[in-house]
């Protein structure tokens, strides 16, 4: 596989970034939504790219000393290769050299695999919020990684 890269999203990486979207969420963000990210100052939405393949992407925001994970996605087709590691690693990076105390995030309960990766770079559970999705009422864990 060759090695993949993170790049700044751009307005013509939208069409591929609402497929993964659409594959990876029940309730999948829309692209008024994800067009507004792209002209947030505080957001920093990113694509992941093998080679020219569009395969991922990560949005997060930054405000002061802290970061909020906002989305993270890998085409259906390129998981379990490792690829959702290197996102955060790519996070990881980009919190340290901003400055960043804590990184935020909230993810779905019953979401295991998320949960599992977000442990493994050392989030922890620090609250929860009931009924958080509209979608089926699931309640939304809080996670935090501090520095």
């Amino acid at each position: 596989m060759l090695e993949p890269k993170v790049e700044p999203m751009q307005k013509e990486d939208l069409e591929r970034v609402l497929i993964i979207e659409q594959a990876s969420f029940t309730q999948p963000y829309s692209r008024d939504l994800f067009e507004e990210e792209l002209q947030l100052d505080l957001a920093h939405p990113c694509v992941l790219k093998v080679g020219e393949a569009l395969v991922g992407f990560v949005d997060y925001w930054i405000v002061k000393e802290e970061m909020h994970l906002i989305n993270i996605a890998v085409d259906p087709a390129y998981r379990r290769l490792g690829l959702g590691s290197f996102m955060m690693e790519y996070l990881l990076r980009t919190s340290l050299e901003k400055g960043i105390q804590k990184i935020f995030l909230d993810v779905r309960t019953s979401n295991v695999a998320a949960r599992a990766l977000y442990q493994k770079f050392g989030f922890e559970k620090v609250g929860l919020r009931k009924r958080y999705y509209s979608d089926n009422n699931e309640d939304a864990l809080v996670m935090i990684k501090e520095f």
